[in-house]
């Protein structure tokens, strides 16, 4: 199965960060990391050594999971705070959406809901609290299915955000994100 996708990321406070560099967008990630500072803080010397600083931690982090296809950043804005979710794409031939919303994860689901208004065949949104040794962890997942892949965007945090919420920016997230495959 092939997967091309892209964002419609227009209108939002969401930003692809690269995964790997060099990338079609930086050769490396100070490039990147100036470029976006230089789109966002304009003359604000302060901020943009701020950007600089935050967006290179946030290209440097390592995934939740093996495989992720897309990091994206929501930047902090005074409706929402920072959250950067993973993107990963899976062969579902044969399985339900329903058995990729929990998979990996061992806690309690706390919200299971559709997602309207996107280009999928079946959207879904689910909100999971795992128990780890120390703390719980917030799980926020919105998967897309067409055809015989399903799109998981995924969020964990040590809090819950904003983002999460029923039509907040996470399920902008997934309306935005366009999927073909072949």
């Amino acid at each position: 199965m092939s997967t091309r996708y892209a964002f419609d990321l227009e209108e939002t406070h969401w930003v692809r960060v690269p995964l790997s560099f060099p990338d079609e967008s930086a050769p490396d990630v100070f490039a990147w990391a100036a470029g976006l500072a230089d789109a966002l803080a304009g003359a604000d010397a302060v901020l943009h050594r701020a950007i600089i600083g935050r967006a290179t931690e946030i290209a440097a982090m390592p995934g939740p999971r093996a495989g992720a296809d897309e990091r994206l950043w929501l930047l902090p804005s005074d409706v929402d705070a920072e959250v950067v979710a993973h993107l990963y794409f899976a062969d579902a031939a044969g399985e339900s959406t329903d058995d990729y919303a929990v998979a990996g994860v061992d806690g309690i689901v706390q919200s299971w809901r559709a997602v309207e208004r996107t280009g999928f065949d079946d959207a879904l949104a689910v909100e999971i609290i795992a128990q780890t040794d120390s703390q719980p962890l917030f799980v926020s997942r919105r998967l897309g299915r067409i055809g015989d892949a399903v799109a998981v965007l995924e969020v964990i945090d040590l809090t819950l955000s904003g983002a999460m919420l029923e039509d907040g920016p996470l399920d902008e997230l997934l309306r935005g994100l366009v999927v073909e495959t072949g």
